[in-house]
């Protein structure tokens, strides 16, 4: 474990902040519907696994 105050790297901090935008502009430039609103419904799959194990739960409790 750990001890005393975290050390901030000038480095690392640039790094993810560089990145983060990079990653999301050639998403943006590849997927049209990256980062917009309402487009869950593109994406059918997770939606209908997650409402399948939420009233298996449901019904086991």
């Amino acid at each position: 474990m750990k001890v005393g105050f975290r050390k901030p790297s000038l480095k690392k901090s640039l790094n993810s902040r560089t990145t983060a935008k990079w990653k999301s502009q050639t998403k943006k430039a590849i997927i049209p519907s990256y980062g917009k609103k309402g487009t869950s419904w593109l994406k059918k799959q997770p939606i209908i696994n997650f409402t399948i194990k939420s009233h298996l739960l449901f019904l086991i409790f």
